[in-house]
């Protein structure tokens, strides 16, 4: 698996769960609700072909709780976490997991929702938040529809 693709799996797979908060001072900007089932890719660049990318996901998000596969029948390093959101411009969207040795991995991030597209950059853990939408190391872009049911 290419370093964007595995990085985007574990990333993302890790980075998009759990309680929305929020920051003091912030409380008249809404936290989005996630819930549901949403699909997309990890995508190039600044997303120029939002329809296609390296790892192809579907996460379910309901509450606190996000669960992760990847749509091209690879394994993701990681299933299952939590996620925060902090309201502003862009918001911030932190995602937590355990990884299968038992150390929590915390990925920092930057969100935007327009109607039922997300927009995703996340960092690798240990690594700063990113600060614009772009996939370049150490950081990603994932682009996600909202499904209908």
């Amino acid at each position: 698996m290419s370093g964007i693709g595995r990085g985007a799996a574990w990333g993302l797979a890790l980075a998009l769960w759990a309680a929305a908060g929020e920051e003091p001072g912030k409380k008249d900007e809404a936290v989005p609700k996630l819930d549901g089932v949403w699909t997309g890719f990890t995508v190039l660049g600044k997303g120029e072909t939002p329809d296609r990318g390296p790892v192809h996901l579907k996460l379910t998000i309901k509450g606190d709780h996000v669960d992760a596969e990847r749509l091209d029948n690879q394994q993701l390093p990681m299933k299952e976490g939590t996620y925060k959101i902090t309201p502003g411009k862009p918001m911030e969207m932190d995602g937590t997991s355990v990884n299968p040795r038992g150390r929590g991995q915390t990925f920092l991030g930057i969100a935007e929702l327009s109607g039922d597209t997300l927009k995703w950059c996340v960092s690798t853990p240990n690594n700063p938040r990113p600060t614009e939408f772009e996939t370049k190391k150490p950081s990603f872009l994932v682009i996600l529809k909202r499904q209908k049911e």
